[in-house]
């Protein structure tokens, strides 16, 4: 099935999840920072809690801000554009885009998509950027559209 891809299409992630991140994750930070000043006598009693609380926050900054934010669709091209980075890719970069099942925290399962260019490395976009089924139809749409694209189909047929 050929779809032809038309036009731009930009999808971006959730501004409220990445607020949401950063405001814990600040807290976080804050609060482990606050713990360790004000037991300062006592700060190898109750340290290991306290550089958890950090090491969360850390986490939660680090990963928002490494995370994709935007997606741009062009007939020709895409662009993932992150914080640090900006990637262009033509279909004949990218090797494959799967659909992947994996188990995130707490034994909770879900749903993310990846991007394997053919040059090296994958790009792993998550719920971010909505939901990971649509992300995934969307894009195999705008890969499989023009016809000189080599690698579209090469584990379809």
């Amino acid at each position: 099935m050929n779809h032809q891809f038309k036009g731009e299409k930009v999808i971006k992630s959730s501004i409220i999840k990445s607020v949401a991140a950063y405001i814990i994750g600040l807290s976080c930070l804050l609060y482990g920072a606050w713990q360790i000043i004000s037991t300062w006598g006592n700060v190898f009693d109750s340290l290991l809690p306290q550089l958890a609380i950090i090491g969360i926050g850390l986490y939660l900054i680090g990963n928002t801000m490494m995370a994709v934010d935007e997606i741009i669709l062009k007939p020709d091209k895409i662009i993932i554009v992150g914080n640090f980075s900006e990637k262009e890719l033509i279909h004949k970069q990218i090797r494959d885009i799967t659909l992947s099942s994996v188990n995130l925290r707490w034994g909770v399962k879900g749903k993310i998509v990846i991007i394997a260019p053919v040059s090296s490395g994958s790009i792993v976009l998550t719920n971010r950027l909505g939901n990971p089924e649509f992300l995934y139809d969307t894009l195999m749409m705008w890969w499989e559209g023009p016809s000189e694209n080599q690698y579209a189909n090469l584990e379809r047929d």
